[in-house]
């Protein structure tokens, strides 16, 4: 069942960056043929989700081959790094894109509209929509928190593209500033997303639990194993407690502890051997 997960989470992967690769590639084109900026900027942003998907398969390739959970934490801090970066240059790119919006509202420049690229926007409008529904079932199927992130950025995308097909519609009226306005919203969609992920990012490289959250997990932890274990915590995608033991532990007892654990700390509990 284990491997079952995992080559469905490779799939995923690798799904998401060839998907969002062609999408990119096809509103570059648009975006520069038909001057606009909306368009071009909503093809960057698919750009750099193709760039999450690449750190992420490199990520599992390096997890799936580990061993051990010093291995295994190097791995996720590695992800995290990754992360960290990557939604540094998403935050940086938005910015670039807001003033390049305000310039274009302040010297506006014409929008050429055209049937064929109305419905080019139009068809990746609704395969936004579809990878939305694709990996919220995989979510599911997985039991992946990463890939759930990505399905919730697919729906943000789908609204974001959304936004570019109605402004290129009004382009034809004339209405040059419906692109700026527009490229400004994009932006600051933008904005928010990779803050936020950059946020996620802070607090995974550098958050730990306070002290009485601490010592009620581990107060929790000796109550079912008495030999040496350890616990890491983590914050990338959820609120981890990775366990470090060489004890014998029964599938009940770990049950128990990971339910009294999310239950009382709000951390869900991974075993490493």
């Amino acid at each position: 069942m284990r491997k079952i997960k995992r080559r469905t989470t490779l799939s995923v992967f690798v799904s998401v960056l060839v998907v969002n690769f062609i999408l990119f590639a096809v509103k570059l084109y648009v975006g520069l043929s038909s001057n606009s900026i909306s368009i071009y900027s909503d093809g960057i942003n698919n750009l750099f989700d193709s760039l999450s998907a690449v750190a992420g398969i490199a990520c599992f390739l390096i997890l799936s081959k580990g061993r051990g959970l010093s291995f295994s934490s190097r791995s996720e801090k590695t992800e995290q790094l990754l992360s960290f970066v990557l939604s540094a240059v998403i935050v940086i790119t938005g910015v670039v894109f807001l003033f390049n919006s305000v310039e274009r509202l302040m010297y506006p420049a014409p929008v050429w509209f055209t049937v064929s690229y109305f419905y080019i926007i139009a068809a990746t409008v609704a395969v936004k929509l579809f990878m939305f529904v694709f990996l919220k079932r995989q979510s599911r199927k997985a039991e992946s928190s990463v890939i759930k992130i990505m399905s919730l950025d697919s729906l943000t995308d789908f609204f974001i593209t959304l936004v570019t097909l109605i402004t290129l519609y009004a382009s034809q009226k004339g209405g040059f500033s419906f692109d700026a306005y527009a490229g400004i919203v994009v932006s600051i969609l933008i904005l928010i997303s990779g803050i936020g992920n950059l946020k996620g990012c802070l607090s995974a490289l550098t958050g730990s639990p306070d002290s009485q959250t601490l010592e009620k997990a581990e107060a929790i932890l000796s109550d079912y194993i008495k030999d040496e274990a350890e616990l890491e915590f983590s914050f990338i995608t959820e609120k981890r407690a990775i366990l470090r033991t060489s004890a014998l532990i029964t599938d009940q007892e770990l049950d128990e502890l990971r339910k009294r654990l999310k239950k009382e700390t709000d951390f869900t509990l991974y075993l490493l051997k």
